[in-house]
């Protein structure tokens, strides 16, 4: 079946997987075996995500549910019951002992993942959008959750009290996601207007207003100083803004059709992007320049990834392959062949030894860097 969401725990040891057949799936990254399988439900597991010392795992299922297992037997422990939709998004604290979630029916909600009762494991829900919501983050110190809805504003809540602190406006169009940027100072939001917004994490006041698309903006990225932003368009193009005064740095062009992917290198001197053009473009930012565009693939780019180190380029493509690419000399190191269908998401471990390729044919593969070779 379909698989929808991806991710790797935060000690890299663990891949965890989320499914149109409702379940999830744990594999180890170090022999690519499947650990555990999880079905606690009928539906659709939608999002996936580990708590920050790995040992819990949080499903959201369409079933209206958020299901909590421990990782280390598979085993559910929990099943967080009150949302009236489906659950489109979750996310733990910094800490581990709470957790967001987003849904359709309007509302977020914040359980105590470490509570022993289930009765009071749900600690508020924070009620006051319009529309469905589309996408939760918690800030990284953990005192603000921030929520995007199709009901065009981002809604900024206390994650202690429940209260919502701040309503925020200006988007002409359903606001598909947000991120904090590295310090937790801003977040962005963007939305099918064509435009990205930064908002002062304190007092909500809208910062700046990234214009100058000519057509849904797809992606925003932060460097990762969180001064910079760069934006990817379907008008082919990506901008950099600097965060503090929204001013526009530059146009990077070159892209023959929409732009869909965008990662900072991580030392923040590369931008890489993918494209509809079947092609990947990794940029000097210090130049503007196109550093190496990266060929090859027979259909659209969507998604690409840098490792850990810096070293390496992911991209995955349509074209049912994922390559890597030496970010010094912008060679081809190797070309990941093994799917059946489009590969539609790509993730490196944290050490960098594994990657993860997730694909249109229901599989997830665990790759070798160094050989290549899919983990069995």
């Amino acid at each position: 079946e379909d698989i929808y969401s991806v991710t790797f725990s935060t000690d890299g040891e663990l891949l965890a997987s989320g499914s149109k057949d409702g379940t999830a799936k744990l594999w180890s990254t170090e022999t690519g075996e499947l650990q555990q399988t999880m079905k606690g439900s009928q539906a659709t597991v939608l999002s996936v995500a580990f708590s920050p010392d790995s040992t819990l795992l949080a499903t959201a299922s369409l079933d209206n549910t958020i299901q909590l297992w421990y990782t280390a037997e598979g085993q559910q422990f929990n099943r967080l019951e009150g949302h009236t939709a489906g659950v489109s998004s979750v996310a733990f604290s910094p800490n581990g002992n709470q957790l967001a979630s987003a849904s359709i029916d309007k509302t977020v909600k914040v359980w105590q993942a470490a509570a022993a009762d289930s009765d009071a494991r749900m600690v508020k829900t924070l009620s006051a959008h319009t529309a469905g919501v589309s996408g939760v983050a918690i800030s990284p110190d953990g005192k603000t959750v921030a929520s995007a809805s199709h009901d065009k504003t981002v809604r900024l809540w206390d994650a202690h009290a429940g209260n919502q602190r701040r309503t925020l406006t200006g988007h002409d169009d359903l606001v598909t996601s947000v991120a904090f940027s590295p310090d937790g100072q801003t977040v962005a939001s963007t939305s099918h207007d064509n435009t990205v917004k930064l908002w002062a994490t304190e007092t909500g006041e809208l910062q700046q207003t990234l214009a100058g698309h000519e057509d849904w903006v797809m992606n925003v990225a932060f460097s990762p100083k969180g001064d910079a932003i760069a934006s990817v368009s379907e008008d082919k193009t990506v901008r950099l803004w600097n965060t503090e005064t929204g001013e526009f740095l530059q146009a990077l062009q070159g892209h023959t059709s929409g732009v869909a992917g965008v990662a900072f290198s991580p030392d923040g001197r590369l931008l890489a992007t993918a494209s509809g053009d079947h092609a990947a473009k990794l940029w000097d930012l210090e130049t503007g320049e196109v550093k190496y565009t990266l060929t090859g693939h027979s259909d659209d780019v969507r998604e690409l990834a840098f490792s850990p180190d810096g070293d390496l380029l992911a991209p995955a493509s349509m074209d049912e392959t994922a390559r890597l690419w030496s970010t010094r000399t912008g060679e081809l190191v190797m070309q990941l062949e093994d799917h059946s269908s489009k590969v539609f998401d790509v993730s490196f471990s944290p050490d960098g030894h594994v990657l993860a390729t997730v694909s249109e044919d229901d599989t997830i593969k665990l790759w070798d860097v160094s050989t290549g070779q899919v983990l069995d």
